[in-house]
């Protein structure tokens, strides 16, 4: 079974908005598009996700029971990613310095002070 997070990301539209037009504008694709991904994730499942015609759209059984675990997918998901996006930009995370006592004594004060204040959740450790 190969699911993408395209396919996923594609269903979650579409339930949000019960409309593959808008659901395909707010992902930047086309509805042709949006189409074949929800379509392709129902064949790698072998279940039918929603029921559509031209004038009415529902999730299936199948497809309500899926998109709570599709929606906590993809929130851990960007969440875990703007953690990632954080310790890049040091908004948090943990510095480590090893150096001899005297050494620290005379030169780091500053220099510590200076990056904790620049840096507040990150957390700065000195060993010797």
């Amino acid at each position: 079974m190969n699911v993408t997070l395209k396919q996923l990301r594609a269903l979650r539209e579409v339930a949000d908005t019960r409309n593959f037009t808008t659901a395909a504008q707010r992902l930047h694709t086309t509805q042709s598009a949006l189409s074949a991904n929800v379509s392709q994730l129902e064949q790698a499942l072998g279940l039918k996700l929603i029921d559509r015609t031209t004038r009415r759209f529902a999730l299936t059984a199948a497809g309500a029971e899926f998109l709570p675990a599709v929606t906590r997918i993809l929130a851990d998901l960007d969440s875990s990613i703007k953690n990632l996006a954080t310790l890049a930009t040091l908004k948090r995370g943990t510095v480590s310095l090893a150096c001899p006592p005297a050494l620290a004594a005379a030169l780091l004060p500053a220099p510590i002070s200076t990056f904790r204040k620049r840096y507040p959740h990150v957390e700065a450790t000195l060993k010797d």
